[in-house]
């Protein structure tokens, strides 16, 4: 994966062949910084020996003599050595215009939890409409089952993020923990778009809502952001940046949102359920 400065602001990760895209379409110069681990600072694109057959090759300039004037011996000025140059690096940058490298898995999961804390009670709320217009006795009996229940609230979890980002451009979590998700390859970043990696997240980041199997694919998941910078379920699909991070942020966050999940999973957070099923039978009644 590489990385390149556009308009003094570090970009990435992209993969190689979105370099040599650019390249041709004239969008990098052989001066940008570029930046690939194994690299021990920011090199010139043209520097780089994979890059460099895709730039034309041009004569550079006749050297010319310097016309450097002796400085006075009053001058409180002094000639600039090598270590006064400091070499460009993109955390030199404020914080909330850098993208932080690997994807910062912590970020995502406490994005996400706060995400489905959140959604939690309207997701409950949209079950006990379709209980009251349904009257069915099978579902209602299902929604006092909570594994039954949690596997109903999901995909909603999933709908309702697909949504948010769908109008507003990001979710309220995403936004408190600097995650962006933009799709990759000139995809439409439209409602399809984002219903689609919701599936995948649900299916291959969350096992579906399962607590046994969603243990182990988030396992599995954060190794591969952790390593790679992806995950599985955006590889060709999805880019997801972390525009900063902060372990006091995210410590705040994931308290709030565990004991926000505790509450709502015990007996005080059961009880809400009556009134919302009060809520929810009343706003079917007024459509009869």
């Amino acid at each position: 994966m590489w990385h390149f400065v556009e308009n003094e602001v570090p970009v990435g990760p992209v993969t190689e062949q979105e370099m040599i895209d650019r390249i041709r379409g004239g969008r990098l110069k052989p001066t940008t910084l570029v930046w690939s681990e194994g690299l021990t600072s920011w090199e010139s694109a043209e520097s780089i020996e994979t890059f460099k057959r895709l730039f034309r090759a041009t004569p550079p300039p006749l050297p010319t003599a310097p016309k450097t004037p002796p400085l006075p011996a009053f001058s409180s000025k002094r000639p600039i050595f090598a270590d006064d140059v400091k070499t460009y690096d993109p955390t030199d940058l404020p914080l909330q215009r850098a993208i932080v490298a690997k994807g910062s898995p912590w970020s995502r999961y406490a994005a996400r939890l706060l995400d489905q804390v959140i959604w939690a009670v309207p997701a409950v709320f949209v079950l006990l409409v379709i209980a009251a217009i349904t009257q069915n006795p099978w579902f209602i009996n299902l929604l006092s089952n909570q594994v039954a229940a949690i596997l109903m609230i999901m995909p909603l979890f999933g709908l309702f993020n697909a949504l948010t980002m769908t109008f507003f451009g990001n979710t309220i979590g995403k936004t408190i923990m600097g995650v962006n998700v933009r799709p990759e390859n000139g995809r439409k970043a439209g409602l399809s778009f984002y219903l689609l990696r919701e599936l995948k997240v649900l299916v291959f980041g969350m096992g579906i809502g399962f607590p046994i199997v969603a243990f182990f694919t988030q396992l599995y998941q954060h190794k591969k952001v952790k390593i790679e910078g992806q995950a599985t379920y955006d590889r060709d699909l999805a880019e997801v940046n972390v525009y900063f991070t902060s372990k006091i942020r995210m410590g705040v966050v994931l308290t709030c949102a565990f004991l926000a999940a505790a509450y709502l999973n015990s007996p005080a957070g059961e009880a809400l359920g009556y009134p919302l099923g009060q809520a929810a039978y009343t706003l079917v009644s007024s459509f009869r």
